[in-house]
């Protein structure tokens, strides 16, 4: 990374050049490969890292022996991530695992206080932007926290799919901003297919069809994963080369975040939004909101399913003179 790029970094952008050169002679270069843990929960906490090209994910760990954790947050290129040590230098509280290849720069916290005690004045000028950063994340995580309280009451009083899923769709299009377009899909077990349910068509002018093929290329691969996607700009998916002229019905999309929603081993179905007009609409904060909210309503179409298919069995015997 030049000094140039280094400067135009969102977080850097506001800092004197004179604390900027000093930061950039501090960092370390790092690279690591693809599922590697940059930064482990209990480690000490004595450094933060700019990454410079990749893309890290941020996992509470539930149990480390089964590998089952909580994704907190995607980091991505031009983002910081490990900042709490500068400030309290307390063991990590979450793994940082790379989910490609990426190029890091690291500082260090002894080299970082030896600038903040040559130089106050630019010191505090570098605390300050610390500081509006951490408030950024706290907002950002209370709006999260916010949106599942609300995806939790939709689960707990909807009587039937059809409520849950129009209730759902219209918080997820309203929270999560930036689409001019967005699908609900649920999956019809008896024909192999995918039915619309809900879908928006505004600025773009797209008209969803009112059924999706399985074999739909960004659909095919939209659902032989349980997790989601971000394409920003049209390039291809977070932290994989692709050729949008493959990707079916979505193929002129400009930004797509999309989610299926898996319980087990059933696939229940699936949720788009897109902007055909603009780059980069969605972030990444969106895209752990809408992995949150999908493992949230997923159990509870299960439990629909079920009950759907008790009362085609029991229409089935009382169709044939059974007692249901």
């Amino acid at each position: 990374m030049t000094f140039e790029t280094f400067r135009a970094l969102p977080f850097f952008s506001t800092f004197p050049e004179a604390i900027l050169r000093h930061l950039y002679d501090l960092m370390e270069k790092k690279e690591y490969p693809e599922g590697f843990t940059v930064t482990r929960e209990g480690d000490k906490g004595d450094s933060f890292f700019v990454v410079v090209s990749g893309e890290l994910e941020v996992r509470k760990v539930i149990n480390r022996e089964t590998g089952e954790y909580k994704t907190l947050a995607r980091i991505g290129e031009k983002e910081i991530f490990g900042e709490m040590a500068v400030f309290d230098q307390t063991p990590r509280s979450a793994d940082v695992v790379s989910l490609t290849d990426v190029t890091l720069w690291r500082i260090t916290v002894p080299y970082l206080k030896g600038l903040l005690q040559s130089d106050p004045a630019k010191g505090a000028d570098f605390l300050m932007a610390m500081i509006t950063l951490l408030i950024s994340r706290l907002r950002s995580t209370s709006k999260t926290a916010t949106v599942l309280a609300e995806a939790g009451q939709i689960v707990s009083k909807s009587p039937d799919l059809p409520t849950l899923t129009r209730a759902l769709f219209e918080l997820i299009v309203r929270e999560i901003e930036g689409s001019d377009a967005a699908v609900f899909a649920l999956y019809n077990w008896f024909n192999n297919e995918f039915n619309v349910v809900e879908s928006t068509e505004n600025e773009s002018a797209r008209t969803f069809p009112a059924v999706f093929d399985p074999s739909d290329p960004f659909v095919f691969r939209l659902t032989k994963s349980a997790e989601p996607i971000l394409i920003s700009g049209g390039l291809g998916y977070t932290g994989t080369i692709s050729s949008l002229g493959t990707e079916g019905i979505f193929a002129e999309a400009s930004s797509i975040l999309a989610a299926p929603f898996w319980y087990g081993s059933n696939l229940f179905g699936f949720i788009v939004l897109a902007n055909f007009l603009q780059k980069g609409a969605f972030t990444r904060e969106h895209l752990v909101l809408l992995q949150g909210i999908c493992n949230m309503v997923a159990p509870a179409m299960e439990t629909f399913r079920y009950r759907s298919d008790e009362d085609a069995r029991n229409r089935l015997l009382k169709a044939k003179g059974f007692a249901a």
